[in-house]
């Protein structure tokens, strides 16, 4: 992994393929933790091979993964790892271009849209990329990643189509997001809030049980919030205050009485 990607590309790639077809996934996932060290030390050098390298992990990742197959588990999470380091290497330009031109990310998000040709397991691993790209960003990359990722979630989350697995699993994108802008969400709040809104007012458990916790990480990020959207507060302090009281969910219902207590609602 620290020569230079052109000197081993075709190697690894043929390697990989070979083993995803004997379903030798252990060795697999050794020749994958070697592409993530060589987009980790390479990034622009690795930018011409983007498109085989989605191509790979895509094969990996549409790989049916029964709970006990716990080889192509740990394959599979390879492969999110590597793809959310792409995600990362063009959000914050180290593969140097446009935003127009973000194949990546458009690949990643045509995916999770399209739940009639990729099964629900393909599309939690594309989230849970999303979610470490994010997790490791600093201050600055991860105003970049949610300037390119966060109204892309949030259709998806509002998307009917969606299963709730899914869409609870994009609302922690979210709230991954918002804990890392901190007091920089500022210039997204507005439609955080909306969708927090949303969230809220769902018939479903999961999506409810999301929205409170990313109501949590909105009031961590900036308080004064309150304040500034107090009219759109004030309808989130009523469904708080109503989850609080007769939720279905005991653990929802639990999350959100100590808001209610601590907001003295």
């Amino acid at each position: 992994s620290r020569f230079p990607p052109q000197m081993h590309h075709s190697f690894l790639v043929s390697r990989v393929e070979h083993h995803v077809n004997r379903t030798s996934y252990k060795k697999v996932n050794i020749y994958l933790f070697i592409i993530f060290q060589s987009l980790q030390l390479h990034p622009t050098e690795s930018a011409p091979h983007t498109d085989s390298y989605m191509l790979l992990l895509d094969s990996i990742l549409s790989v049916p993964c029964p709970s006990n197959l716990v080889d192509l588990k740990n394959c599979q999470q390879g492969a999110f790892n590597c793809y959310g380091l792409l995600i990362r290497n063009e959000v914050t330009g180290l593969f140097a271009v446009e935003s127009s031109e973000r194949k990546i990310v458009k690949h990643v998000f045509s995916i999770l849209g399209d739940h009639a040709n990729h099964g629900t397991s393909q599309r939690i691993c594309m989230v849970n990329a999303l979610v470490t790209c994010a997790k490791g960003l600093n201050a600055h990359e991860i105003g970049l990643f949610a300037d390119c990722c966060l109204g892309r979630c949030i259709s998806l989350i509002r998307d009917v189509n969606q299963e709730v697995v899914v869409q609870s699993s994009l609302i922690h994108v979210l709230l991954v997001m918002t804990a890392q802008l901190k007091s920089a969400i500022h210039p997204f709040s507005f439609d955080i809030i909306n969708i927090l809104q949303f969230c809220l007012a769902s018939a479903e458990v999961e999506i409810r049980k999301g929205g409170v916790k990313l109501f949590s990480a909105l009031l961590v990020a900036r308080d004064d919030l309150i304040v500034e959207y107090e009219q759109e507060f004030q309808e989130i302090f009523q469904k708080i205050k109503s989850i609080g009281m007769i939720d279905e969910d005991s653990e929802t219902r639990l999350l959100a009485e100590k808001f209610v207590q601590l907001l003295k609602l």
